[in-house]
């Protein structure tokens, strides 16, 4: 990606190897799929719901806003 707003980040390069053996391994321990699966969808709707997001995002607004509408960094944050 090379959205201006993540300029200098550094992206993950996925290991296409690893995911061709990942990909075998669920396909030759259909259970195993399955049962990642499940626990895969249980973590996204305990952790990821719309409330879950919105307070964190919240929470990261009203930090924000402590610091009069500036990012705060490390060094400043600890002055609070």
């Amino acid at each position: 990606a090379s959205l201006d707003a993540f300029s200098g980040h550094r992206w993950a390069e996925p290991d296409k190897e690893a995911l061709k053996e990942l990909m075998v391994r669920i396909r030759d321990n259909p259970e195993e799929g399955r049962k990642k699966g499940k626990n895969a969808r249980r973590d996204i709707l305990e952790k990821w719901s719309h409330e879950k997001v919105a307070l964190g995002i919240r929470k990261e607004l009203e930090r924000i806003a402590r610091f009069g509408g500036k990012m705060p960094t490390v060094e400043n944050e600890e002055r609070i």
